[in-house]
């Protein structure tokens, strides 16, 4: 009993005195003698130190340490492959309707006309229209003047046509030229007069667009006349 107390009190003595060695072992001898060795010699065994009771129980965890200074940043992994195509998306809503285009079209005309008083409004052409909006394209052709001065003097003239609703007698659209008169055996020069207009009549109404033609010299000509009437799906 006397032996093993104080082999217990070596182990002891020993492994405080060398505690701060490193990788370092505990040995006994042949009659119980122990040392702290970098490994065992001969006629020596390595003792365990938790078979003599040498080894405590474990301390408490410590604190956490501080984290260390974050790292360099890494280089830039190459590009990844292109990712499938999607799914078509859902159809957007329908836009409104637009307005009507041209609905229907009209062509009428006259022949040669002849008219005398001075600057009097001669009627040369009507067409009556219905509900909706109406575009109308008028041309007036061989507009001319006659019968000048008994002389070689030559003469100034002048014709004017325009466009006007049948109702109230609104002007839509007209045109107007000039040109140069003969002597009594001559015509003056002939001209072409292209004018147009606009007329919108409501539901249920009705109404027509008027061509009149009238000069400052008298004894007026016309070769003829025609009239595109357009309706359309309205005005903006």
């Amino acid at each position: 009993m006397v032996r093993r107390l104080v082999l217990l009190a070596m182990i002891v003595a020993v492994v405080g005195f060398t505690s701060y060695a490193e990788a370092k072992v505990l040995c006994v001898d042949a009659i119980g003698l122990l040392f702290v060795r970098d490994h065992c010699i001969l006629l020596e065994k390595q003792l365990d130190p938790a078979s003599v009771g040498l080894v405590g129980p474990a301390g408490p965890k410590g604190a956490q340490g501080a984290p260390g200074p974050q790292g360099p940043q890494g280089i830039q992994g190459p590009q990844g492959v292109p990712g499938a195509t999607g799914a078509p998306g859902a159809p957007g809503v329908a836009g409104a309707a637009g307005p009507a285009g041209i609905s229907r079209a009209r062509f009428t005309g006259t022949g040669p006309q002849r008219f005398d008083p001075i600057d009097t409004p001669f009627l040369v052409q009507e067409q009556p229209v219905g509900p909706g909006s109406w575009v109308f394209v008028a041309s007036v052709s061989g507009a001319t003047s006659g019968i000048g001065k008994f002389d070689n003097d030559l003469e100034s003239f002048f014709m004017e046509c325009e466009m006007r609703e049948a109702n109230n007698n609104t002007f839509i659209g007209g045109g107007t030229v000039a040109g140069v008169l003969g002597n009594a055996t001559l015509f003056g020069d002939e001209h072409v007069i292209t004018f147009t207009g606009g007329m919108f009549v409501p539901d249920g109404g009705s109404n027509a667009v008027r061509i009149f033609c009238r000069n400052n010299h008298g004894d007026a000509f016309i070769d003829g006349s025609q009239l595109m009437t357009l309706q359309v799906g309205g005005f903006f």
